[in-house]
């Protein structure tokens, strides 16, 4: 049975015995530290290094008024060097205890949950890759004072003009815990740029959090969003759809997964769109120059 008695990621940093704080998985509620600003539930490197990686992002969001931006820097000053790279930029779930500088991890969570998604957006810089690690845990019955890993997900995020739905499978029988043990709290950690040797300038939006995501993530409370019409549908793979925006446009399909299946670029008006996707329903999405959803819609391919 695996044992995580002191959670090691991206920090490094202790999971502290005090209180947890209440998260904000929608990035529409901030608050203020030091001079900086953070969604709720959240803290950055921001006040530990005076270098602001996290911004609250109105223009680049999947819904509501924001989203939180990510982007990893160099970072100037660093008194805990030890624990996260000179080059970085993240979001991790918890508290700074501004005494001592460190952070309390975590939040309650009592969900056995299978998985967890979220909306990103994603310009790395060369080869940089961004990344999702998300942790169940439960404190531990030796009564140790730490807490236990019982279940786990991580997810690399893919490259991406408009938000894409990522999901992240919890991993539990790696652990070794029986399947009637349950979370009492939930670690989260989103970042830019891999784990080591990341590049400046890589940047990483996230929006709408959410724990066990339905299958058409995504397609969900996007109210300013058209509904995209597919012809003919079902489809045998060669189907039509009407764009109505000017400029360059881009048609993203992705599977029931939240997976990019295929992107297309569009043209003004009529576009006849030949699909290679074997038979599934999948979802469609057409989204501007400047990466803003248009309209979206249901397909069914039936060969």
């Amino acid at each position: 049975m695996k044992k995580n008695f002191v959670l090691v990621l991206l920090t490094g940093l202790f999971f502290a015995n005090s209180s947890f704080a209440q998260i904000s998985y929608n990035m529409e509620s901030w608050f203020s530290l030091l001079g900086f600003t953070f969604p709720n539930g959240w803290v950055a490197s921001n006040p530990l290094t005076n270098n602001t990686t996290v911004v609250k992002d109105s223009i680049n969001k999947f819904q509501g008024s924001y989203s939180a931006r990510i982007e990893t820097k160099v970072l100037s000053s660093n008194p805990l060097s030890a624990y996260f790279p000179d080059t970085s930029g993240f979001l991790l779930s918890g508290t700074l205890n501004l005494i001592t500088f460190k952070v309390v991890q975590g939040f309650p969570y009592t969900t056995r949950s299978s998985s967890f998604g979220l909306m990103t957006k994603y310009t790395p810089v060369g080869t940089d890759q961004a990344f999702v690690y998300v942790a169940l845990m439960k404190r531990n019955a030796q009564g140790t004072g730490t807490r236990d890993t019982i279940g786990s997900g991580r997810a690399t995020i893919s490259p991406s003009t408009a938000f894409q739905p990522s999901i992240i499978t919890i991993d539990y029988a790696s652990f070794g815990y029986p399947p009637s043990t349950l979370p009492d709290s939930a670690y989260i950690l989103i970042s830019s740029s891999k784990k080591s040797g990341g590049s400046a300038g890589s940047t990483l939006w996230v929006d709408a959090l959410q724990w066990d995501p339905p299958a058409n993530l995504g397609v969900a409370d996007t109210k300013a969003a058209e509904v995209l019409q597919f012809s003919p549908q079902p489809s045998s793979g060669i189907f039509r759809i009407q764009n109505t925006q000017t400029g360059n446009c881009r048609l993203v399909i992705t599977d029931a997964s939240g997976k990019t299946s295929e992107i297309f670029n569009l043209q003004s008006g009529e576009n006849v769109i030949d699909s290679k996707l074997p038979n599934g329903l999948y979802i469609g999405s057409i989204y501007d120059q400047e990466g803003q959803l248009q309209s979206r819609g249901k397909l069914l391919i039936t060969r």
